[in-house]
Parts: C-alpha cells; sequence; structure tokens
C-alpha cells in the first residue's frame, strides 16, 4: 500500500474539503476519470485487441502526444524496463522531428508491425502525422494495413475518427468526460499496457483499492497537496521529484506533464521536474545543495526490491574496509539518506512517498494518489485542472505560419 510522509501542518483540512467538494461540482463534467465505469465499458475489446496484437505483431507503435502516451509509458517502462523482451515497443506522434521519425520508420521495416493511434480529439498534428508516415510505411509492405491500425479517439467527430470509420480500423472510445492526462486507467492507457504484456487487472485493482483510501478527506493525497502548497506559501516553488531507479524515469515524465499541465496556469504555481538518482546527483545535485534553495524534493522510493548485487567496497579503498559483501540496494538506500541531511543543510525540505515494489497493483495505487493529488492541488492554487488554455496559443499560431 501506499504511504506519504511529511512534516506538514495539514491546517484548516475542513474549510479545504469544503473548497474541492464546491469545485468537484463545478467540474463535475470532467470528473469521468473517478467514475470505475469508464476503465471497465470496454474492458472485453482491450482483452481481444491485446491479444491480437500479442499474437500476430513483433512491434507495437504507440503513437499519441501529451497525455494519450505518456501514461501507459510509465507503466510499461517501470515494470518492463527499456530492455524490454518482444513485443517491441516504439513511442512516436508527439514530436515533429524528421531525423528520430526517419529512424523509426527504418525500424518498422525489420518487423511485423502495427500501429495504436491515440487522440481524444483525433487533431492532434503531430499524432496524425506520424500515423500518416507509419500508414504509407505499412502500405509498402502489406496488404492486410487496416488490420494492423488501431484507433482510439472519441465517439462522434475529429480526423481520425473519420478515418478509421472509413478504412474500417478497429476503435476504442475517449470517454467525454475524461481529460488525456487523467486516460490512464481508460482504453487510452489500457490497450497499450495490456499489448505490452502489462497486467491490468492488477493495475485497476490497484487503483480500486486506493480509492477505498479516499473514503476520508484526510488521506494521503490531500496529504501531499497541502504539504505542496504549505511549501509554496513558505517560497519553496520548485518541486523535485526524485526517485532511485532509472525505470521510474518516464513515471516521473508523466508526474511533470500531469503537474504542469494541471496547474501552470498562472505565476503563483509550483515548478514541477525531476531526478533521477544518482545520477543526478553529479550534476543538478551541485544547485540544489548549494543554489539558492526555493525548493523542495518528494522523494519516491520503493521498499521492496527482489533484485540485488553484493559488491565488493573493500576493493576501491580502506574507508570501506571490511565491506567486502555488500547489498547494492542498501547502498543505493544510504546514498537516499545520506544525500535528505546534506540537502537539508541548504534548507531543502524533503516529502516521502512509499510503495512496496514496483508492479502493476502499487503502480495503480501509485498513479490514483497522483491524480487526485494533482486535482486537490490545482484547486488550492485556483487552477482549472482539466484545461490547457495556453498549449492552445500556439497551435492557432503554427497554423497561421504553414499558410
Amino acid at each position: 500500500m501506499i504511504k506519504f510522509i511529511g512534516e506538514t501542518k495539514f491546517i484548516e483540512l475542513e474549510k479545504v474539503e469544503k473548497l474541492v467538494e464546491e469545485k468537484s461540482k463545478e467540474y463535475s463534467d470532467y470528473l469521468g476519470w473517478t467514475d470505475e465505469f469508464n476503465s471497465t465499458f470496454e474492458l472485453d475489446k482491450i482483452y481481444e485487441y491485446a491479444q491480437e496484437i500479442r499474437d500476430k505483431y513483433k512491434l507495437i507503435v504507440i503513437c499519441g502526444a501529451g497525455g494519450s502516451y505518456t501514461g501507459s509509458r510509465a507503466i510499461i517502462e517501470s515494470v518492463q524496463g527499456e530492455l524490454r523482451d518482444e513485443p517491441k515497443i516504439i513511442f512516436l506522434g508527439h514530436d515533429l522531428s524528421s531525423r528520430y521519425l526517419r529512424t523509426a520508420l527504418k525500424l518498422i521495416d525489420n518487423y511485423e508491425a502495427c500501429i495504436i493511434v491515440i487522440s481524444k480529439s483525433g487533431e492532434t498534428l503531430e499524432t496524425n502525422i506520424g500515423y500518416q508516415l507509419v500508414r504509407e510505411g505499412f502500405k509498402k509492405k502489406y496488404t492486410d494495413v487496416s488490420d494492423r491500425i488501431y484507433v482510439i479517439t472519441n465517439c462522434n467527430s475529429g480526423y481520425l475518427y473519420d478515418i478509421s470509420k472509413k478504412e474500417g480500423y478497429k476503435r476504442l472510445t475517449v470517454p467525454k468526460n475524461v481529460g488525456g492526462r487523467y486516460s490512464l486507467h481508460t482504453s487510452v492507457g489500457l490497450l497499450p499496457m495490456a499489448a505490452a504484456g502489462i497486467n491490468i487487472d492488477e493495475f485497476l485493482r490497484g487503483i480500486r483499492d486506493y480509492k477505498r483510501k479516499l473514503v476520508t478527506f484526510d488521506n494521503p493525497s490531500v496529504q501531499y497537496a497541502l504539504s505542496r502548497k504549505e511549501f509554496y506559501d513558505t517560497g519553496k516553488n520548485k518541486e523535485f521529484l526524485v526517485s532511485y531507479d532509472p525505470s521510474l524515469k518516464f513515471l516521473q515524465e508523466w508526474y511533470v506533464q500531469l503537474f504542469g499541465e494541471s496547474e501552470g496556469k498562472s505565476n503563483d504555481v509550483i515548478f514541477p521536474t525531476y531526478l533521477t538518482n544518482t545520477t543526478d546527483l553529479h550534476s543538478i545535485g551541485q544547485y540544489i545543495q548549494e543554489g539558492p534553495g526555493d525548493l523542495f524534493e518528494t522523494v519516491l522510493f520503493v521498499n521492496e526490491n527482489k533484485i540485488d548485487l553484493e559488491v565488493n567496497l573493500e576493493e576501491f579503498s580502506n574507508d570501506y574496509a571490511g565491506l567486502n559483501k555488500y547489498s547494492l540496494n542498501n547502498i543505493n538506500k544510504a546514498v537516499m539518506e545520506a544525500t535528505k541531511v546534506a540537502h537539508s543543510k541548504n534548507n531543502i525540505d524533503t516529502l516521502m512517498i512509499e510503495i512496496n515494489k514496483i508492479d502493476e497493483y502499487n503502480l495503480g495505487q501509485l498513479v490514483y494518489f497522483f491524480m487526485y493529488a494533482c486535482f486537490v492541488s490545482s484547486v488550492l492554487f485556483g487552477a482549472n485542472p482539466f484545461n490547457q488554455p495556453g498549449v492552445e496559443q500556439y497551435k492557432q499560431i503554427y497554423k497561421k505560419l504553414l499558410r
């Protein structure tokens, strides 16, 4: 089970609860991510398509931008790591780099491939370009192109909806009342995860079990949201989500997208970023140790790690005399504790989020912990958690520039 640790006051809890209740009514049209129906109404199709993909294809192209791909990538790479077995997975549709796309298209030539295209609006430029290029590549190689294309979009409009209907692609629905960055536990995330071999039943069980903690308002998500606001009110305007396992990197990126796009609508807000230690202790760690100190850290700690290595520290220095058979996991934990102490000397506060282990069940709990915390935190900062007006501005500008 998930555990939050923070030395904070959690003042005015009743006042905050009333505010969240009021905003829940105001944003009721966007709270579909809290409804289990939106995770389960297409499960039969998800199981069917995922099994078909695993039986027939050695390469899965997941094509989406923002919340359409960050969540599934976070879970897949956390559980399976970057050096995963087949089916091989590549992610595109989130940038416009010809170099990156050309490399991906060349890779497709070497495998039996399919593509999962994801966009709620069906109009995301990066995603539609990625789909188009892959589709044209498929046409040169295969005769069964339509069978290899799976589309996840809304149920009635947009380019992807229209083309999937015209071409007879297999299609799943993005629920109308679920925004992209809160859609991980709908078809948006569930099909890519299931196709990759993730146990989505355990993932959804983790979410269901965590939601039981939300019955009372004094829950880990609310405590975390209040802690963030308290730190901000004391001048801490940056948050570093810290992990000590590189496999969690894309989960940390998902957190950045979730909080950055949900809260980032004024000058009075926290800047979300992340560190992967010990790697980043040799770079940005210097800034944290002796920089301005206007930040706090939230350490994502995994209690249980079944994989361990034994190392001989004595070989390196007399400082390690007698430590000739030492657990690498224990070294990592010691570095984490040492880092907290060292950073505290620069007035850096540390919050802790603990999970038992990196698996589907615990990650299900963790992502829902963050989603509900982000909703509450956005309300505390006076931001609408579900829109992104700033993102739309650059789109209107580039459309003019392209003409």
